[in-house]
């Protein structure tokens, strides 16, 4: 029903309303709460996003969208206190709409600017790969989580060695560990 009233374009009180009745109805209904999360993010509500996200990471670690949703839910969160470069949020667009091919120009674009905070380049490296995966490239998406895996442990090490560095100690607050992607993906 979420799905069919996204469709026709109801309010997004609506489409909420119908997820939820789903998720009611099933709570282990994994896509039901994905869809969920996607509509409270498009409606600016990232703190309900970010439960719902909570609980599908305690049903399914390792959802295929699961690492996405978080991706989504950081960009939000970032928008508020530091600047993206507009492919990158572009890219995460692209990404939720299926539009891999879209989604892989843009976010290397993102990614060549230079401007990316490491954690939000490991959160592209993770976008990328997926999107990779969504076209049927394994070689391409293998290597793009390899290096946002290396990206993770650089990034902690550099956490734990300079801790005065203002951005990190910001990322530390706005990202909650619960936040931080997982490993483990489609």
């Amino acid at each position: 029903m979420g799905n069919a009233l996204r469709r026709i374009n109801a309010s997004a009180d609506e489409v909420v309303a119908a997820y939820r009745k789903a998720i009611e109805y099933d709570q282990g209904h994994r896509e039901a709460h994905a869809n969920l999360a996607v509509v409270l993010l498009d409606a600016g509500r990232v703190q309900e996003a970010t439960s719902v996200v909570e609980t599908l990471a305690k049903l399914d670690p390792v959802f295929p969208s699961l690492a996405f949703l978080r991706a989504r839910i950081e960009t939000s969160q970032m928008a508020s206190t530091l600047p993206l470069p507009a492919t990158f949020e572009q890219a995460v667009t692209a990404y939720a709409a299926g539009r891999h091919a879209e989604t892989i120009l843009l976010m290397k674009q993102a990614l060549d600017s230079g401007v990316l905070s490491p954690h939000i380049r490991r959160t592209g490296l993770f976008v990328l790969a997926n999107a990779f995966a969504g076209l049927g490239d394994s070689t391409q998406s293998r290597q793009y989580r390899a290096l946002a895996e290396k990206s993770r442990r650089r990034s902690s090490t550099l956490s734990m060695i300079t801790p005065a560095i203002p951005c990190l100690d910001r990322y530390k607050k706005v990202f909650p560990s619960s936040l931080i992607l997982s490993r483990s993906f489609s």
